[in-house]
């Protein structure tokens, strides 16, 4: 069943291929990689736009980019193919993880069907793949903490944060899920013994101290931890699709995120058995940040995966026989053939061979992803003239992956480096084509653009003299400057 379940993951790659890198910020992930390999150093500057020269740039997303370099240097499949894989041993974590709890080997199965779904709207190849992979661990840990009390579990728990924090930021999220177990177990505990409830209360604080002392050990020290935050209330944000809230999107994986969202509710207010005042803590925390934006609900999913399964067996399990014997012999079978592990290095192994293969449907390039080849070759033909570039930042990811160096990036989605101020002030004004938008053309000395069609200053150089159009299609329309001789 867990063969399977990981099967179908692969072969639903296969069948979309493009899906794995279609996020707008692949290119520039990728790109700063591979210069970060190549020149052995963490930027202090933003190597690859134009528009903030000289700007300080805190990438807290460094070691994801050293990694993803490393492995560019086998092409843009290696690196899709380790991604692919990666999400892939996630949902199979959780299936394993739900066996070990007691979920009945079919709902163990579903549940772990279900959560791949929801999972799936994010399976793209970009930095947040640790935190998803550290929190799964993370949960794990903290269960066994209490399950078997060993001060071990405590320090893999903390050293956790070590990678974690030079990784990706959502070891935020992390230090939030653990704080939020250890004070769901101390408030279960001390309720009945207050002696006990202080021990408990000092030893989650230690572990929970190392842990967030262990984030510091990063290039930028406190600085890293500012920087997030100030990112978390950007106001920038609410352009944003994935900082929209979830029932405002819709879709099959929201719908199959709410029913979770109901199973762990339901399983709360019947107080089910078996489920620990931690994961009730941490999962209801989730649940309130996932109701507020997309990105949140896959750490709900993966966090409270275990109390809606069992949840959903405690509240059916009368109408099915998910709970006999039988299934509960099937379970420690299917547990048994996991732990090993060989067969997942083998179909681990067999994957990487074909991925990287002559046959493999996997993109070894970003062209025609956000923007047409034509477009593409047309700035390739005029580099000089077509320079500083003005484009949406949907479309910097592609122009870094295949222009750099040749090109560098007028925006892209980098929410914390350019700002608000940029984001709110001068950018959503430009490409809306408001008052003013001649003038910051010319402050910059723009003299191309590279514009979806339609779109407010597309129509305004449409009909400005001085710019003509040099390519366009139905989607994007490249304009070229035609600057005067000794002037602007």
């Amino acid at each position: 069943m867990g063969l399977f379940l990981l099967g179908l993951h692969l072969v639903f790659t296969l069948s979309r291929p493009d899906g794995i890198v279609a996020d707008p910020g692949t290119g520039w992930h990728v790109k700063l990689g591979e210069w970060m390999v190549r020149d052995g150093r963490i930027p202090a500057q933003d190597p690859l736009s134009w528009t903030l020269p000289g700007a300080r740039w805190i990438d807290y997303q460094w070691g994801t980019h050293a990694v993803m370099g490393v492995l560019h240097g086998g092409g843009l499949r290696l690196v899709a193919a380790v991604w692919v894989l990666g999400y892939g041993l996630l949902v199979l974590g959780l299936y394993r993880r739900l066996l070990e709890r007691g979920v009945a080997l079919p709902l163990a199965w579903l549940a772990a069907f279900a959560a791949w779904v929801v999972l799936s709207m994010h399976f793209q190849l970009r930095p947040h793949l640790w935190t998803y992979l550290l929190l799964a661990v993370l949960m794990g840990c903290l269960h066994r903490m209490h399950l078997r009390e060993r001060w071990q579990d405590g320090l893999v728990a903390a050293l956790l944060f070590l990678p974690w924090a030079n990784l990706h930021a959502g070891f935020v999220a992390g230090l939030v899920v653990w704080g939020a177990y250890g004070l769901g177990e101390v408030a279960a505990l001390g309720w009945r013994d207050r002696i006990a409830g202080w021990r408990l209360l000092l030893r989650h604080a230690g572990w929970g101290s190392l842990a967030a002392a262990l984030t510091l050990a990063n290039p930028w020290g406190w600085e890293l931890h500012r920087h997030i935050l100030r990112l978390l209330g950007s106001a920038s944000q609410e352009f944003w699709h994935e900082y929209q809230p979830p029932l405002a999107v819709g879709g099959l994986n929201v719908g199959v995120f709410a029913g979770l969202a109901v199973l762990l509710l339901g399983g709360a207010a019947a107080r089910v058995k078996g489920i620990r005042p931690g994961e009730w803590a941490s999962a209801l925390v989730l649940l309130f940040f996932a109701f507020s934006a997309v990105r949140h609900v896959n750490l709900f999913v993966i966090a409270a995966l275990p109390a809606a399964a069992l949840s959903a067996q405690a509240l059916f399990g009368r109408w099915t026989r998910f709970s006999s014997t039988r299934w509960v012999a099937w379970n420690r079978s299917e547990s048994a053939l996991l732990l090993p592990a060989l067969w997942v290095g083998g179909v681990a192994v067999a994957w990487m061979v074909f991925a990287l293969g002559g046959s493999s449907p996997l993109r070894g390039d970003l062209r025609g992803m956000q923007v047409a080849p034509g477009a593409l070759e047309a700035l390739q033909a005029d580099p000089e003239g077509l320079q500083p570039l003005v484009h949406p930042e949907n479309l910097g990811g592609v122009i870094a992956y295949e222009l750099a160096p040749r090109y560098r990036l007028f925006a892209d989605d980098r929410l914390d480096y350019y700002g608000d101020d940029f984001f709110i002030g001068r950018y959503l004004p430009l490409m809306r084509a408001e008052p003013g938008w001649r003038e910051m053309l010319n402050a910059w000395e723009v003299r191309g653009a590279l514009l979806p069609a339609g779109s407010g200053l597309a129509q305004a150089l449409g009909e400005a003299p001085g710019w003509s159009c040099i390519w366009a299609d139905d989607r994007h329309v490249l304009f070229r400057r035609e600057m005067p001789e000794g002037g602007r």
